[in-house]
């Protein structure tokens, strides 16, 4: 599997408009030649999910920060220790980003 730091490099811009739409680009780049597919299709879905705060009216710098709150930081997680992890433990980490993303979102809403 190639290494999934071009993505943690990504990420590490910040969830702004455009780079999130390069990080969709590059999930789908990758996720045919990617050992773990369900990681980039889960990423994916997530960044579709926060770019859609941002279209076709943005949100608040405010609720910008409660929305990503602790996802950058899971993702970290993920892209870190992907090939170490058994099924389960990987299974538990993106369950648990996407919990948290839907956590955060119903405290903007």
């Amino acid at each position: 599997m190639q290494s999934l730091q071009p993505l943690r490099s990504l990420i590490k811009k910040g969830f702004y408009p455009h780079n999130l739409s390069d990080l969709i680009s590059y999930c789908d780049k990758e996720i045919n030649s990617a050992k773990h597919k369900l990681v980039l299709f889960t990423f994916k879905g997530i960044f579709k999910e926060l770019e859609g705060y941002y279209e076709p009216v943005p949100i608040s710098v405010t609720q910008s920060e409660c929305l990503t709150e602790g996802i950058q930081e899971k993702l970290y997680e993920i892209i870190d220790n992907v090939n170490n992890l058994p099924a389960e433990k990987l299974f538990e980490l993106l369950t648990s980003l996407i919990d948290k993303l839907c956590t955060n979102q119903s405290k903007i809403s």
